[in-house]
Formats: C-alpha cells, structure tokens, sequence
C-alpha cells in the first residue's frame, strides 16, 4: 500500500501545494467527493462510507499527479522551503498591508524570484494568493464570528470594503452578506 499509494504522492517534489481548479475533470471528481464527505458528516454511523470516498478520492489524486507531474530526473528543484516560508509569511501577516517586496524580503529573495516561484508552484502570483487568503479568512469569519461584514473586511486585511465585497462575489458567487445568511 505504501510503495504504491503514498510514496508515488509524497515523494513526490514536484509537488509543493496541490491546488484543486473547478472545470478539469479529476478536480471535479476530487471536489465532489469532498462535499459528498462533509454531508455524510450530518448523519451517524458513515465511517465506511467515509473511507471508501476518501479512497475514492486518493486514488483520483494519485492518478492526476501520476499524468501531470511526472519526475524528471534532469529538472532543477527548487528548495521546497522557499515557497512553504512565503505561505508562511504571507499567513502570518496577512492582515497588514503586504506587498511582494515585502514577501520576497522575508525570505532574502528578489521579487522576481518571488514571482517565478509562486508561478512556477501555485499558477499564481504572491498577491493573488494573498487575495484569495484573505477571502478564505474572511470566509470563517463570517461563518464563525458576529463582526459585521466591514469587520471582517479590515479584520483579513482588505483596506477597501467595496473592493472586498467584489472580490468576494467573484470568487463565490455572493455578496459576504449572501454568504453569511445561508449559514
């Protein structure tokens, strides 16, 4: 099981963060296992059921990173801790005003380098993964806490509510208010 099912994921250093994109087939798949996993949640007595989608959904991992990320012996790998040390920083000090200078200081790179690396490993640059932080924050803050909408909005960093309420619309498909009511 391990020789075949693990290592082929864990060792795998092409593979920093795995991100899972709505509109390709196996994302989709991995997606709807999970939301399958979080309704079977609400009821007793699931432990298998719950196994067997988390199996299910192993294995599509498995066979995605298998066809996309195949090893290379000759390709150069970048240290792993780079990009793990700017998620770090970027989680840490999410709240404050950050730029990518900012990032790339953290760890005593250029900002160029900082952006190869972000979309290189995340498809990504620094301060759309920034963006899309702060709106998964505001998200459980939302859910989980009485501040108002504004709150929240300076709360996960965002300077601008009418551009938090934007960005979070584009990103889910409602207003923070939307969201919060069908909690």
């Amino acid at each position: 099981m391990e020789k075949k099912y693990l290592t082929p994921v864990i060792n795998n250093h092409q593979i920093e963060v795995y991100i899972i994109r709505r509109g390709q087939p196996i994302a989709d798949q991995i997606l709807t296992n999970l939301f399958r996993l979080k309704e079977l949640q609400n009821h007793e007595n699931v432990e298998f059921q719950t196994r067997n989608i988390l199996s299910e959904t192993w294995l599509l991992l498995l066979k995605d990173i298998q066809t996309n990320y195949k090893p290379d012996q000759t390709q150069r790998f970048e240290q792993p801790d780079r990009i793990r040390s700017m998620l770090s920083f970027i989680h840490t000090h999410y709240k404050d005003k950050l730029t990518v200078a900012q990032i790339a200081d953290a760890i005593g790179i250029s900002e160029r380098e900082a952006m190869r690396s972000f979309r290189k490993n995340l498809h990504q640059s620094p301060i759309e993964y920034l963006i899309s932080y702060r709106l998964n924050e505001a998200k459980k803050l939302l859910l989980h806490s009485d501040l108002s909408v504004t709150e929240v909005c300076f709360q996960c960093g965002f300077s601008d509510s009418s551009y938090f309420g934007k960005a979070f619309r584009k990103a889910y498909g409602l207003t923070p208010r939307e969201f919060r009511s069908q909690k």
